[in-house]
């Protein structure tokens, strides 16, 4: 029984014939998941917050107190040039491999 225009279309006209409709056998079927599946899942998001966590705390501590550093402007003015250490030459030839 058709419904008439005024009160919108029918069920057929929406979602189509009762034929069209796939019979349970030709639907796909849905995977189950198996529950250590599941928990291997919940384990890994969760280290993966843990470590962004971390890795936040870490990098929010390390700009905070790095930036209450006060830095002492020119304090190596006063040495003389000539007391300091000769500059760092390179070695001629490396060490024997392993070092002893």
């Amino acid at each position: 029984m058709a419904r008439s225009r005024e009160h919108g279309p029918d069920a057929d006209e929406l979602f189509g014939d009762e034929d069209d409709v796939a019979t349970p056998a030709a639907r796909p079927r849905r995977r189950s998941v198996s529950p250590v599946r599941r928990l291997l899942v919940g384990l890994g998001v969760l280290t993966v917050v843990l470590a962004l966590a971390v890795a936040g705390g870490a990098w929010f501590l390390t700009d905070r107190y790095a930036g209450n550093v006060d830095r002492v402007a020119g304090v190596f003015d006063d040495l003389d040039e000539a007391e300091r250490p000769a500059p760092a030459t390179p070695r001629s030839q490396p060490p024997p491999w392993p070092t002893r």
